[in-house]
C-alpha cells in the first residue's frame, strides 16, 4: 500500500482506538500511531520513508531485505514490552500504528509474513497503488 492510505488508515485508527479505550494523551498517542505506521516501510529504498533516510533504509534492506523482519509482528511486541512500563500512550499509539500497516500490507499481493521468519505469508489481492487501492481509500 502507498503511505497516502496508511495514513489515512492510522487515522481511522486512532478515532476506532479512542473510542474504545480511551488514552490519557491522545496528542502523544496520535503521534506515535501516524509514526510508526510510516516507518514500516524503513526496509525499502524505495518507499516515502525509505527517501528520506536513505542510506539508512538502503543499509536495512540489504540486511534484512524488504517484508522481511521489519513487517513481522515481533518489533512493535519487543516496543510494546520495553516502553508500556514508561508510558502506555507511547507503546499503545506505536503498536496501534505499526500493526495497522501489516494489516494493510497483509492485503496486498506482496503479503506479510507476520510470525518471521516462518515463511507462512498472508496475501491478499490488492495490488500496491491499483484501482482496488483507491477504492479502499475511498472507504476509509
Amino acid at each position: 500500500m502507498n503511505g497516502s492510505t496508511h495514513l489515512l488508515f492510522a487515522l481511522f485508527c486512532i478515532l476506532f482506538t479512542q473510542q474504545y479505550f480511551p488514552t490519557t494523551n491522545i496528542y502523544l498517542f496520535s503521534f506515535f500511531v501516524f509514526f510508526a505506521a510510516f516507518i514500516v516501510d524503513m526496509d525499502s529504498a524505495k518507499s516515502k520513508v525509505g527517501r528520506k533516510i536513505w542510506p539508512l533504509s538502503v543499509f536495512i534492506e540489504l540486511i534484512l531485505k524488504h517484508r522481511g523482519v521489519v513487517h513481522s509482528i515481533w518489533i512493535p511486541l519487543i516496543f510494546y514490552y520495553f516502553i508500556n512500563p514508561f508510558s502506555h500512550n507511547i507503546a499503545l499509539g506505536f503498536v496501534v500504528g505499526y500493526v495497522s500497516h501489516l494489516l494493510l500490507d497483509a492485503l496486498t499481493i506482496q503479503g506479510v509474513t507476520f510470525i518471521y521468519p516462518f515463511k507462512s505469508k498472508i496475501r491478499g489481492f490488492i495490488k500496491t497503488g491499483g484501482i482496488t487501492e483507491k477504492v479502499v481509500q475511498g472507504v476509509i
